[in-house]
């Protein structure tokens, strides 16, 4: 399986920006966004910034999201003022999805000690929610377009495969 749409640079951008309050209940909105704008595929740009590659599916989450109530959310549509910024903001958005996929990629050995264990129940948990992460993953590299987040995703999913089954 590849790709069909490979993007190499993304200049066009959804920028999203809060300012929740430090209450309990901007508390809760914070955690709540930040949850859900990382599994639409947002990546932190600085403190209170984030950003992703537009698509309809990304406007449409990151929307929904700003609706919320218990503070602000801000969101935005953008275009890289430059090539090399374009090129910028794609590296470490990238650098940011790769990292996730990593992280998913750590839980794949420890699967496979639970399986070497007998800890079934414990390893079948796991794959569950890697599997989960994967999907997401899968979701944010398809609409990013990159081929290489793709062939590291894929790296990762033929792992936990082989250890799963």
């Amino acid at each position: 399986m590849t790709l069909e749409a490979v993007k190499e640079i993304v200049a066009d951008w959804i920028l999203v920006t809060y300012d929740l309050p430090s209450t309990k209940e901007g508390l809760a909105r914070r955690h709540d966004f930040l949850r859900a704008g990382k599994y639409a595929g947002a990546v932190q740009h600085s403190e209170s910034v984030y950003y992703m590659p537009m698509t309809q599916v990304a406007v449409e989450a990151i929307t929904k999201l700003s609706e919320g109530s218990g503070g602000a959310v801000f969101v935005w549509y953008t275009q890289a003022a430059s090539e090399s910024l374009a090129q910028q903001l794609t590296t470490v958005y990238d650098k940011q999805v790769l990292e996730w996929i990593e992280k998913v990629g750590e839980r794949v050995p420890k699967i496979s000690e639970h399986l070497a264990k007998g800890h079934m129940k414990m390893a079948s948990n796991m794959i569950e929610k890697t599997e989960e992460a994967l999907d997401v993953l899968l979701g944010i590299i398809i609409r990013r377009g990159s081929q290489k987040l793709f062939e590291s995703y894929q790296s990762v999913k033929k792992h936990l495969n082989e250890v799963a089954n």
